[in-house]
């Protein structure tokens, strides 16, 4: 119905109720396992994706390397809940000038009860 307000601006009461799914994380929607995958696109220029997976809440890292094993960027360094996350890397280096071309390695690791694990998997920055 119109609330009538002369403002040129139409406010419409809807009654009744609305249809809201409750949204609750279900279990099989939790990664069973930690994952690093292979970054999107790779060969990439200018930016390419990260994704991982964490099986439970976990404090995490992901680095940039150059092949000599210098760290040059660190994309996240913090708490995140369980479930698939993505970084991305705009291929610049900590200063904010662009990374030359070449491979880079990128290492996460993850902090849990057990210890800290780590993946490492290479990518190519083609400028």
């Amino acid at each position: 119905r119109n609330l009538g307000l002369d403002t040129g601006i139409e406010l419409v009461l809807v009654e009744g109720s609305t249809n809201v799914k409750n949204l609750e994380l279900h279990q099989a929607d939790i990664p069973t396992d930690f994952l690093l995958s292979q970054n999107y696109p790779n060969p990439f220029n200018p930016d390419t994706k990260i994704q991982y997976q964490l099986c439970k809440p976990s404090h995490i890292t992901l680095d940039i390397f150059q092949v000599n094993g210098q760290q040059i960027r660190t994309l996240y360094n913090g708490y995140q809940e369980a479930g698939i996350h993505v970084q991305v890397w705009d291929g610049r280096l900590l200063n904010g000038n662009p990374a030359p071309s070449g491979v880079y390695m990128y290492r996460i690791s993850v902090q849990t009860d057990e210890g800290t694990i780590q993946q490492v998997r290479k990518m190519v920055l083609n400028r």
